[in-house]
């Protein structure tokens, strides 16, 4: 329930032995590098040599693995259509499921660098089939475009190269897509003779003229729809195409080959994945060097880890390499240390509705054990409904316990998880389980007692409020300014216990009179003291005098900030009201046994319905409360989260 105490470790060592150190500090998985301040008689290397040679074996295992990914969808694209047609795929192969980050140990991960020669020359392989793929690809689509343009010819039994004249004749091939094309209007204007050869794509022409009469057949060909062919093979678009043809089956036969082996490097892709990251730690550490101070035969680093385990760290470097020398230093007020949240198991999922909005900074204290707390309250008061939270709690736990998801997606899962054991208690409560009342309410039904609801929210939300101001006041007087914590906090306290004060003898009117008495005083008296107070930081008379009344009018934003907790009592009124609603319906239409079974589907599609959409509204309402009216009050935030080298990997997680 704390940021954790970081420590600064500095080490001065000897350039030969940096290696060890850095992997050493690496596989820790608790060192983040800082630059190191500039110190005298030292310089920072320059030399990306190195970074460029891993950033270029990189970028061969991401082509690999962009590659595999490629075919592993054409598989899957290629088997769904054969399945769909009712014949075999060609090929066995079960596709991947792609999706997330493979997990391996740290062993497995540190194990694969000894691999690196074998993996690449992998890579080769499939970069050598990737630019036969893409050469037969584009001659494949060379050839249908040549398959397309030849087809109109197909039935004429001529060579293109007769197209051509002679003595006192020509020869013209032509083709017209409309299938009513004709050239028998030619009879009546030329001596001509010709043949239609109709097709699929329209109709192909073979026309004799004489020399003389060429121009003006032509033109009246053209004028009738037909366009002359262009082609001038010495062949048969006949025997073209069924060259091409051919070619064609060959070259489509290769891509299924190339396809079938591309996939037999599939085992080879959590190994592609893992060497990838582990050469990104690699990058890693270099970057962070090149911020080391250095001379030519030593340098500095320095980095932050965590205070109860930097005296282990430090063991583990002089186990590595005995020509160190090491500092362990408190962080001073200039420094600006990383934040590492120390939660309990409940507690934790909650850190990234807080990081969300933003991390804390490290000289802040950690609020995420009571924003938990409210969040958990309000999640079950939102969604209302025992039957929603049961499920809830269920599903969502089983996310938590038995599935390896991204960190993530575990940690909202494990926020609703709790929601809904907090959503199971107040459906309890209110009697309310799928939107029926088949247990008695434990308190009271809002559907029958809705102000009551509404007083519930808006209390809930002043202790809310007041938890908020007293974060604030916490650290007013943690700063020495006691006398602001007492005029900004102190009297806002007093002006609610006031406002309670005078409204217990509305809820209990057999409370004495004299309690609603305190009340008045406590109400006046706070607001003439926030009169009184708020305008001290002001000069002058006037000054002061308007910001007093500034203070008051303050309170009209405090007001508001109370009535957004309404917006608890509008959720929770409005998913308890649909599931009353869907009920209506459905047992409108369970009259009959068919009634029944369409009210069984019908309702079960419709309850999962409100039940999402009132865990969107839980969810996203629920931190709207937290990030303005509850960390609008005190919360710096801006921290940056602990990074140490060797977590950030883009295919692979640990265990």
């Amino acid at each position: 329930m704390a940021v954790v105490e970081m420590c600064k470790l500095r080490l001065v060592g000897l350039k030969s032995e940096q290696y060890k150190v850095m992997d050493t500090l690496t596989r820790t998985h608790l060192f983040q590098p800082i630059p190191t301040a500039e110190i005298e008689g030292t310089g920072k290397s320059r030399d990306t040599s190195h970074l460029d040679k891993i950033l270029k074996l990189q970028s061969r295992l991401s082509f690999a693995l962009q590659y595999l990914s490629d075919a592993n969808a054409e598989a899957a694209r290629l088997i769904k259509r054969a399945k769909k047609a009712g014949v075999p795929a060609g090929f066995d192969y079960s596709p991947v499921k792609e999706g997330g980050r493979q997990i391996i140990t740290y062993d497995d991960f540190y194990d694969c660098s000894a691999k690196e020669y074998e993996l690449l020359n992998k890579c080769d392989e499939l970069e050598k089939l990737s630019f036969e793929k893409a050469e037969l690809k584009s001659e494949q689509i060379k050839i249908k475009n040549r398959i397309k343009s030849l087809a109109p010819y197909e039935n004429i039994p001529l060579k293109f190269s007769a197209s051509a004249r002679s003595r006192s004749t020509v020869t013209l091939i032509a083709f017209a897509g409309g299938r009513n094309a004709t050239a028998e209007t030619l009879r009546t204007r030329f001596d001509v003779a010709f043949e239609e050869f109709p097709s699929d794509q329209g109709i192909a022409l073979a026309l004799i003229c004489l020399i003389e009469d060429e121009a003006a057949v032509k033109s009246a060909l053209a004028e009738n729809g037909w366009s002359l062919c262009q082609f001038s093979f010495d062949a048969t678009a006949g025997s073209l195409l069924e060259a091409d043809r051919k070619r064609l089956e060959e070259t489509e036969a290769r891509l299924k080959d190339i396809l079938i082996e591309s996939l037999s490097y599939q085992r080879y892709r959590l190994e592609f994945a893992t060497l990838y990251d582990f050469l990104g730690t690699d990058a890693e550490k270099f970057e962070a060097e090149l911020e080391f101070a250095k001379t030519d035969s030593a340098y500095v680093l320095e980095g932050w880890v965590p205070a109860e385990k930097s005296e282990e760290i430090a063991d583990k470097i002089k186990s590595a390499t005995d020509s160190v020398v090491i500092y362990l230093e408190k962080p001073s007020d200039d420094d600006i240390p990383p934040t590492l949240l120390d939660n309990p198991g409940l507690i934790k999922p909650y850190e990234s509705i807080t990081n969300m909005y933003s991390t804390p900074s490290y000289r802040e204290k950690d609020p995420n054990f009571v924003m938990a707390i409210f969040f958990f309250i309000i999640f079950g008061i939102m969604m209302a409904d025992a039957g929603y939270g049961l499920i809830l709690a269920l599903a969502c736990t089983f996310i938590v316990r038995f599935t390896h998801m991204e960190k993530g997606i575990k940690n909202l899962s494990g926020v609703f998880a709790m929601g809904g054991v907090s959503a199971l208690i107040w459906g309890a409560l209110f009697g309310s389980w799928f939107g029926l009342e088949i247990l008695p309410p434990l308190w009271f039904n809002p559907l029958e007692e809705p102000i009551m609801l509404l007083a519930v929210c808006l209390v809930l939300g002043v202790l809310h409020l007041m938890t908020g101001y007293g974060y604030q006041g916490y650290y007013l007087i943690k700063k020495g300014k006691i006398f602001d914590a007492i005029c900004d906090v102190g009297f806002i306290y007093l002006l609610f216990i006031g406002v309670a004060l005078l409204a217990l003898p509305m809820a209990l009117p057999s409370l004495p009179g004299i309690v609603g008495d305190i009340g008045l005083y406590a109400l006046l008296s706070s607001l003439v003291l926030i009169f009184l107070t708020s305008g001290r930081h002001k000069k002058g008379i006037l000054g002061k005098f308007f910001g007093g009344f500034g203070g008051l009018y303050g309170l009209v934003n405090l007001f508001s900030d109370v009535l957004s907790y309404a917006r608890i009592f509008g959720i929770a009124l409005a998913g308890g009201a649909i599931a009353s609603a869907f009920n209506s319906i459905l047992g409108v239409l369970a009259v009959s046994p068919v009634g029944i079974i369409l009210a069984v589907i019908l309702g079960i599609f419709l309850h999962v319905f409100n039940l999402l959409i009132s865990l969107l509204g839980a969810y996203v309402h629920n931190a709207r409360l937290q990030f303005l009216e509850f960390y609008g009050k005190f919360y710096t935030g801006e921290g940056k989260l602990f990074s140490p080298m060797g977590e950030r990997t883009r295919y692979i997680r640990f265990v």
